[in-house]
């Protein structure tokens, strides 16, 4: 069967508009079924990568001895997005949480943004650390820390660094800390230009980046990404709170001419060491 487009039997054409479709041209021809079957394949062969994604809406019909074919164009390139909000849990070292770290009172007047202060924190984190690891193989958690030197490291454990320890034997290394997670899934055509990008590190967005790349959010979903903002310790050293683009995928919609996409974020405090932060 010859695929092919007839101008010439084409006896209207007509605009139209709906919110799924956008506008969009009905061209009407009249032929033989012969005739139609070509114009018909013609359009549904082109339509493999047209913008409505299915191909072009085709409808056959017979009227008083004759038969008619109405063709649906939309004029612009179309696709399905859908953006949703949840939440996860992760499993994060204990000392990530803040509040944690400002249970002691030596601990909280740190001045995180200093290096010798920063570090005089690790040094004493590790001692609480490997007493608990003493604590569990039945050994003096004292002996862990050094006989001379700074009092910051040889003064005795206090009760709020003994009660991280019994949270570390109790409950383990980590904790469960509640993240904010934004997916988009979206249906374009095979031809889309903006289809999923191969990267290596995973970009971190802050939050208004985020809104400003992707701006096809709703308005909605943008009102409440800016909440996780509200209330925020201050980033300690090397890192940054935002998004981490963690999924990006697409997979091919067989027999359709579409693609459809996954891409979804995790927001939390991301190290600069090892991440990418996005600016465009």
């Amino acid at each position: 069967m010859a695929t092919q487009d007839r101008p010439e039997l084409i006896v209207s054409k007509t605009r139209d508009y709906n919110n799924d479709t956008g506008a969009s041209w009905i061209y009407t021809y009249e032929g033989t079924e012969s005739e139609l079957n070509g114009v018909r394949a013609h359009w549904e062969l082109a339509g493999t990568g047209a913008p409505i994604g299915y191909g072009y809406k085709t409808s056959l019909s017979q009227r008083a001895g004759f038969r008619q074919l109405t063709v649906r164009i939309p004029d612009s390139i179309l696709f399905t997005e859908r953006w949703d909000l949840d939440t996860e849990m992760a499993m994060v070292p204990w000392i990530w949480i803040d509040q944690v770290r400002d249970s002691v009172p030596t601990w909280a007047t740190i001045d995180m943004s200093d290096a010798l202060e920063l570090t005089k924190l690790m040094r004493r984190v590790g001692f609480v650390q490997a007493a608990a690891d003493a604590i569990r193989t039945g050994r003096d958690p004292l002996a862990v820390l050094p006989t001379t030197g700074d009092a910051f490291y040889t003064a005795e454990f206090s009760n709020e660094e003994v009660a991280i320890m019994f949270l570390l034997i109790r409950d383990g290394d980590n904790v469960e800390w509640a993240r904010p997670v934004l997916k988009r899934i979206r249906v374009v055509p095979v031809g889309s230009s903006s289809r999923t990008q191969l990267v290596g590190l995973p970009p971190v967005y802050e939050t208004d980046v985020l809104i400003q790349v992707f701006s096809t959010m709703p308005d909605d979903v943008v009102d409440q990404i800016f909440t996780v903002d509200s209330g925020l310790p201050a980033p300690v050293p090397n890192t940054v709170w935002g998004w981490k683009m963690r999924q990006d995928n697409s997979q091919t919609l067989v027999g359709s001419g579409k693609v459809e996409e996954v891409r979804d974020w995790v927001f939390g405090r991301w190290s600069l060491l090892t991440h990418q932060i996005a600016t465009s």
